[in-house]
């Protein structure tokens, strides 16, 4: 596990989650290397009985490489350069 909010993204602690844990919407989630945000907190009851409660949420977007943020940024700058040739023949 790797605390998110830490500079450092390195491993610091590892949890073992039964395949129970897990909604059935997301079991298809799980594999190998999947991020999942584990989420520990306190639910007051409307009886004002307080429970530990947590929860296991699945990225469900894609994850970017350098080489896919490398080739849309290529791609911006294209079409950026696109626009400015095409206003500066339009206003000749």
């Amino acid at each position: 596990m790797v605390d998110m909010k830490s500079k450092t993204l390195l491993p610091t602690d590892m949890a073992i989650f039964s395949k129970d844990d897990v909604n059935e919407d997301d079991k298809y989630l799980l594999r190998e290397g999947a991020l999942i945000r584990f989420i520990i907190g306190r639910e007051r009851l409307s009886s004002s009985q307080v429970r530990t409660v947590s929860e296991l949420h699945f990225q469900r977007l894609p994850l970017h490489s350098e080489e896919d943020y490398k080739k849309a940024l290529a791609k911006v700058k294209y079409l950026i350069a696109s626009i400015k040739l095409n206003n500066h023949i339009e206003n000749r």
